[in-house]
């Protein structure tokens, strides 16, 4: 008989597409995974057979709302229950869960801060590893177990082109945002041949920026504007479909290393070791070494300096170099 795993982690999308190496872990074992998260996260897992079920939360969620899943998750009697999050309300649903077994996990907060206030070196630690480690506590195994990150997406028409390459220029900071996308795209368009399809929210500047650069290329391939068209589910299936990605460090880049597609992460305000770097064979991150870096645990601070350095100094054509390398490399494997 199968045993039962809770999984809690709220926020943001690319925290929760890690979560995805937690579910292969606990699935590999034999465990029933239910996850609760916030809307529209749950999208993530929308056709995932690894996972029994996805409670979504509002944000913020009701009172009545959060009594409710309580209530819910009292009635699974679940065996083992992890908050992968530790925020007051993870702590709350952990506590009252029923779980027979609880355990959080260790956030390296103190290691990051250090890294941020006295710009000492911190070891790179991928968050998946964190999220696994209470995991193998609890079934008693070994080190050495280790999964990456892995998203099965749904088979959604989207009715685009093939071999098309996604860029995504936006992310949750604006400080965190590489201000070169519309070049970069002019030249996937113009070398490369290729659709470029940008993908963002309405809300976003930045991806209506590129756009509107972008359309300057002297290119007969297509740029389509899918801005704000794709739910989250859709972005999966979108993403899963592309040739290459290009983000900066944010929700959609841990989605397409996730997919195993070709992606080419841009780090700027924040650095690769606190642990979001992208860890498929098929990922590349783009960084300056400046000692400048990192200069907020989430890249959230304006840059204190005010000229960027650590994004506007990243050239258009180092990115296109390396998208194209990594999209050769990948077309040659599959031929």
């Amino acid at each position: 008989m199968s045993h039962k795993a809770l999984l809690l982690r709220l926020s943001a999308m690319g925290d929760v597409t890690i979560a995805a190496a937690a579910v292969e872990m606990l699935h590999r074992h034999g465990f029933k995974v239910y996850l609760v998260t916030y809307k529209p996260f749950e999208q993530l897992f929308a056709c995932d057979s690894r996972v029994k079920s996805v409670y979504g939360l509002n944000r913020p969620p009701s009172r009545d709302e959060i009594l409710s899943l309580i209530n819910e998750l009292k009635a699974l009697k679940v065996d083992l229950a992890f908050d992968i999050h530790r925020k007051p309300l993870t702590a709350l649903l952990l506590k009252l869960s029923g779980a027979q077994r609880k355990y959080s996990y260790s956030k390296r907060t103190l290691e990051r801060r250090m890294a941020v206030w006295f710009h000492k070196k911190i070891e790179f630690v991928p968050i998946a590893e964190l999220y696994q480690r209470p995991i193998r506590k609890a079934l008693g195994l070994g080190n050495d177990e280790f999964y990456r990150p892995h998203l099965l997406p749904c088979d959604d028409n989207l009715q685009l082109p093939e071999n098309y390459i996604v860029i995504a220029p936006g992310a949750a900071y604006e400080t965190r945002v590489w201000p070169h996308f519309g070049e970069l795209c002019r030249m996937i368009r113009e070398k490369m041949r290729v659709p470029v399809v940008v993908v963002g929210t309405k809300a976003e500047l930045a991806p209506r920026k590129a756009i509107s650069e972008c359309m300057t290329a002297r290119s007969k391939a297509p740029l389509i504007d899918m801005i704000g068209k794709t739910n989250v589910k859709g972005l999966v299936s979108l993403i899963s479909g592309s040739a290459g990605f290009v983000g900066n460090d944010s929700g959609p880049m841990h989605i397409a290393d996730a997919l195993d597609v070709p992606t080419v992460a841009i780090f700027g305000p924040t650095i690769p070791e606190f642990g979001f770097k992208p860890i498929g064979e098929r990922s590349r991150t783009v960084e300056l070494d400046l000692k400048c870096r990192p200069c907020s645990l989430h890249g959230e601070r304006p840059c204190r300096f005010h000229d960027k350095h650590c994004l506007y100094d990243i050239d258009a054509e180092r990115v296109f170099d390396t998208l194209e390398n990594l999209v050769d490399q990948h077309s040659k494997r599959r031929s």
